[in-house]
Order: structure tokens, then C-alpha cells, then sequence
């Protein structure tokens, strides 16, 4: 039988806010990369003159040269411990920007808050690029650096100025795979109470028929001997305006202990 609610307020010691991180698998193809917006384009440094308006604009309507500045002005013309500097490189990191690159520009909304280190792998006709988590891309056939991958911001670069980058087009690309990290909030409630704590029942079943709500002193005997203990099967959850925010049902009911305080911990994903 149910003994109905028992009611105290939880301390802000008592709560816990955390944040683990999942990991899913993304694997694109050269059908279905578009349809997630990824980016496949080139960069290439301007002359002497920089005259935009005589080049052409690759597919996302940018020009070569505006896409080789921007990587020099967020990563490989900043030192690594610069304000300006957007990159998350390692000590192990090998970082070099020839006259042009091929860019690979992955959203937010497929990475999530970073790609995770070491799960990268890039196919583009019988080349297979991996990168070692340390920001370095390398050929896996013969582990030549070939570029770098920016886990933080989704951006992938083939720096490599020989086949890789005449080979390297998106219609020859072929396969992307990685991870993405997608953060999941934790909030955490340790509910305490000693063994002196929330023994009385409050289902107006509990009572003698004689009694009433209002009068919690006509129990029925069989929840007034020293052997009674209620068990513990739910714990809710409340706002500071009474409301029910959150359930956590035990997976079997826990006997509380009539000597010994009892911490029930309810964790809520979000």
C-alpha cells in the first residue's frame, strides 16, 4: 500500500549540474554530403595585385583568394598562443600553408561543440586521409602529412600541394567519416534523509476510519510499532512554487533503513 507523499526541501549543496559528452558516428558519401551543407572547396593564395574581380568564385560563391586569407588571418598566420588565434592544436602539431588547399568546412550542427580527435577519416578516389588527433592529417598508405583537421571548428585542410591536391576534387570525393560530440546536460539531486525522517504516512488509508485527514495522530496500528518502515518507490521532484517537475521512479522499491540516513540520487538528462 502506498503511504502517499512526504515532503523536504533540498539544499543548493545538494544539487549538481554536469555535462557529459556522446559521440556519434557521421558517415557521408558524394550523394548525401550536400544535403548537410558540408563544404568541399579550394583556396588558393592571390598575386601581387589581388585583383578579385577577374578570378572566378568556387561553389559557395567565395573567391579562392578570400578563402586562403581567411585561413591565414584564424590559423596559420596567428602563433598558437595569440588572442586572434582560432585554432586547437597540440605540441605535436604540424602546421604549413603552401600558395593554395582544399577545404572541407563541416557545420556546427553536424559536429556539435568539437570532432573528436583521432576519428576522422577522409576517402577521395584510392587515397584515404586519417588524422592522429593531434590536429595532423596524414595519408595512411605511407603516413605522409598531407593537412590538418580543427576539431573545435569543424574545418579540414589538404595543405599538401602535390597529388593530393590536383587529385582532390568533389567529384572524386567518396567517402567522410567522424565523430561528432554532442553534450548532454546532467542535473543532479542527492535526496537525503535520516532514519528519523519522512517514517509518517500520509495516504488517508494509513488512518483508523474513525480519524480524518487533519488529525495524523489516529494511525492505524499496524504503522505504529517500532518494526514499521516504509518503503521508498518514487521521488519527485518540485519548484519552489510546489509544481512537479521531474519523476524518478526506483527500479524496485528500497526499504528505507531505520537506523542509518538513506541518499536517493535522481539525475535528469536535458
Amino acid at each position: 500500500m502506498s503511504i502517499g507523499k512526504a515532503f523536504k526541501a533540498i539544499t543548493p549543496n545538494q544539487i549538481r549540474f554536469n555535462k557529459f559528452y556522446t559521440h556519434r558516428e557521421w558517415l557521408f558519401n558524394g550523394s548525401n554530403y550536400t544535403a548537410r551543407n558540408i563544404q568541399i572547396e579550394y583556396g588558393k593564395k592571390a598575386g601581387p595585385f589581388k585583383d578579385y574581380t577577374t578570378s572566378s568564385v568556387n561553389s559557395s560563391n567565395v573567391y579562392p583568394s578570400s578563402l586562403y586569407d581567411w585561413a591565414v588571418a584564424c590559423y596559420y598566420g596567428k602563433p598558437v598562443n595569440s588572442a586572434e588565434y582560432l585554432g586547437d592544436w597540440g605540441l605535436n602539431t604540424t602546421a604549413s600553408l603552401h600558395h593554395q588547399f582544399h577545404y572541407i568546412g563541416i557545420p556546427h550542427s553536424v559536429y556539435g561543440e568539437y570532432i573528436q580527435p583521432g576519428s576522422l577519416e577522409l576517402k577521395y578516389k584510392t587515397i584515404t586521409l586519417s588524422d592522429d588527433g593531434q590536429g595532423n592529417l596524414f595519408d595512411v598508405s605511407n603516413h605522409t602529412h598531407v593537412g590538418n583537421v580543427f576539431y573545435s571548428n569543424g574545418d579540414v585542410f589538404v595543405t599538401n600541394t602535390g597529388s593530393y591536391y590536383n587529385d582532390f576534387t568533389a567529384s572524386q570525393f567518396t567517402a567522410l567519416k567522424f565523430k561528432g560530440s554532442l553534450p548532454i546536460e546532467v542535473f543532479q539531486a542527492n535526496c537525503q534523509f535520516s532514519a528519523y525522517e519522512l517514517n509518517t504516512p500520509t495516504n488517508p488509508t494509513a488512518f483508523n476510519s474513525t480519524s480524518s485527514f487533519s488529525r495524523p495522530g489516529l494511525l492505524r496500528n499496524e504503522f505504529t510499532g517500532s518494526n514499521w518502515r516504509p518503503y521508498i518507490s518514487t521521488i519527485g521532484i518540485y519548484d519552489d512554487q510546489h509544481r512537479c517537475i521531474a519523476i524518478g521512479r526506483l527500479a524496485k522499491p528500497l526499504l528505507k533503513s531505520g537506523c542509518l540516513s538513506t541518499t536517493v540520487i535522481v539525475r535528469i538528462d536535458y
